[in-house]
């Protein structure tokens, strides 16, 4: 489960996506609510590193956006 938290208490609006260029592989990610699904290919192999970004952007004035990465290894 992703945990939103602003200090300001706004809205926060979350994405997330694959990082393709960072590992050996690609999985997919689907965002439902504040969890982040993510699937790893059947045909993964030990060592194989799978790269999700999950991003948040808050609804102040400016909004302001972070971001955090996330290393899933086969083992």
């Amino acid at each position: 489960m992703v945990e939103t938290k602003d200090p300001d208490k706004n809205e926060v609006a979350l994405t997330a996506w694959p990082y393709l260029e960072a590992g050996t592989g690609s999985a997919v990610v689907v965002l439902k609510g504040q969890k982040v699904e993510v699937s790893i290919p059947g045909d993964a192999k030990k060592g194989d590193k799978f790269h999700v970004v999950v991003e948040g952007t808050d609804s102040g004035l400016p909004a302001l956006t972070r971001y955090r990465r996330v290393v899933i290894s086969v083992i």
